[in-house]
C-alpha cells in the first residue's frame, strides 16, 4: 500500500539526485556573485524542508485513490524567480516507485469552495471544524447524494 512515507522517500530521492544537484549548481552559478551563497543556502533549505501529506480522496465509485501534497518551507526565500524556477524544475521531474508506477505532478489541482485553498477539495476542508470558523460549514461527505462526486479532480 502506498503511504506518505513511501512518497516522501520517492520525492526525497529525486530532490537529492545528481540532476537536481546540477540544477542547483546552475542556479547558483547564474546568480549574481554577491547572491550566490544565499541562493545556494535557500535552495538547499527548500529541498531539505520537504513535507508530504496524504489526502483521502475518493473516485466516483467511492474507492480511495492516492493523492499526496508535497510542501516545502518557502518562508526562507523572498526571491520569487528562484522559487518559481525550483518549483517548475521539480514539477517536471519523474517520480516513480517500484511496483507503484510513476506519479503525476499536478500543480494546485483543487479549488476548495469553503476556504479557497488549492491543496484540498471542499469535502476535505479542515476549516469548518475549527472553533471560530466564520465560513461555510458544508462537507460533501456528509451528504450521501454527493458521495464520490468531485473528490478526484484532475486538472
Amino acid at each position: 500500500m502506498l503511504d506518505k512515507s513511501h512518497v516522501h522517500t520517492m520525492v526525497s530521492k529525486v530532490w537529492n539526485d545528481e540532476e537536481t544537484k546540477s540544477f542547483v549548481t546552475r542556479e547558483v552559478n547564474t546568480a549574481r556573485v554577491e547572491n550566490r551563497k544565499s541562493t545556494e543556502e535557500t535552495l538547499t533549505h527548500l529541498i531539505k524542508s520537504l513535507t508530504v501529506t496524504h489526502l483521502k480522496i475518493k473516485n466516483k465509485e467511492s474507492a480511495l485513490t492516492p493523492h499526496f501534497n508535497i510542501y516545502t518551507d518557502r518562508k526562507s526565500t523572498t526571491e520569487e524567480e528562484l522559487w518559481v524556477n525550483l518549483r517548475t524544475y521539480l514539477a517536471t521531474c519523474t517520480y516513480t516507485l517500484p511496483l507503484q508506477g510513476t506519479g503525476k505532478v499536478i500543480k494546485a489541482p483543487f479549488n476548495c469552495g469553503a476556504c479557497h485553498g488549492v491543496d484540498h477539495p471542499r469535502g476535505l476542508c479542515p476549516f469548518p471544524g475549527i472553533k471560530g470558523w466564520n465560513g461555510p460549514t458544508y462537507h460533501a461527505e456528509d451528504d450521501p447524494r454527493y458521495r464520490g462526486r468531485n473528490y478526484s479532480r484532475i486538472a
